[in-house]
């Protein structure tokens, strides 16, 4: 991936010596937002789709960018939508803080999976679209060494207000299947965190 171009400009007062003011000058990410809080709602409803419709590989890679990114001692700013770019199936991230507190694996995989179904924008009106991201970002997180038993917790507790009994009892079905077929590597992100998000 291409680094991004940072610049840092110094504007002193003719003949002083003192506090200047600096400026760092960032590419804008490639793409458009991923979504955003003004979006119109058919707009909304067609990035669900293409993320709903994206390969499980490139799930996988934002999933696995993002433990990176907590492994390194970081974390990403979810707290806007607006903090995600989207490109031809690529999503890039672009605030990222100093990580202050230890990240669990249900906080990670909550935040995932919000910022791909967009944050406060989703409903149950489009509970379809969303099962689908659902399950994709739980097979991302299986091939990251997260028990099945652990996300099926996270999705009937905190996400049973969008999917219906029935989406819930596919996506499990669906990943008991899948889980035979998960190659997980020898160590995971998740060796140095226990389920209470204290380190190991």
């Amino acid at each position: 991936p291409l680094i991004p171009t940072l610049e840092y400009r110094v504007v002193l007062p003719p003949n002083e010596i003192g506090y200047s003011r600096g400026y760092m000058l960032q590419q804008r990410a490639k793409g458009n937002w991923l979504y955003s809080w003004g979006m119109k709602e058919n707009e909304y409803e067609q990035r669900l789709s293409e993320i709903g419709e994206l390969g499980q590989e490139k799930i996988d890679k934002f999933v696995s960018d993002w433990m990176k990114i907590i492994e390194a001692g970081l974390q990403v700013d979810p707290s806007k939508a607006e903090n995600f770019f989207y490109d031809n199936g690529n999503i890039t991230f672009i605030d990222l803080n100093l990580r202050k507190v230890p990240i669990n694996f249900q906080y990670a995989f909550l935040e995932v999976a919000e910022v791909l179904m967009g944050l406060g924008l989703k409903s149950k009106k489009y509970s379809d679209k969303l099962c689908k991201i659902i399950k994709k970002v739980s097979r991302s997180f299986m091939k990251q060494g997260v028990p099945l038993k652990d996300i099926s917790e996270i999705i009937t507790t905190r996400w049973n207000y969008i999917l219906n009994e029935a989406q819930i009892i596919s996506i499990m079905q669906d990943l008991m299947v899948e889980q035979n077929d998960v190659k997980t590597p020898n160590n995971t992100p998740f060796d140095y965190l226990s389920k209470d998000g204290k380190t190991l």
